[in-house]
């Protein structure tokens, strides 16, 4: 198990709103200094710059996979499709 002091101990704040991130900075910052923070969550840019000003040096975002339009694909190949030796260059 981690220890608070562990250069690998990270502290996740997910889903709270801008005061509830200042509270818990504070609790940490006093009680838990090393610690790394990382704030998920509602990231928007907006936020970016509250989150700049309490410090907040890691953040993670799902607005790639949430907002992002989706494509459904498939690469169905049989063995017998690919024949590598069509494919090599006499140089």
């Amino acid at each position: 198990m981690l220890e608070h002091n562990d250069p690998l101990f990270k502290k996740w704040l997910d889903n709270m709103d801008d005061a509830q991130i200042k509270s818990a900075l504070n609790f940490l910052k006093k009680n838990a200094p090393d610690v790394q923070v990382e704030v998920s969550g509602q990231i928007d840019e907006k936020r970016l710059k509250t989150f700049q000003e309490l410090g907040v040096k890691c953040i993670s975002s799902s607005v790639m996979v949430t907002k992002s339009r989706w494509i459904d694909m498939a690469m169905n190949l049989e063995p017998s499709d690919f024949h590598p030796e069509e494919h090599e260059h006499n140089h």
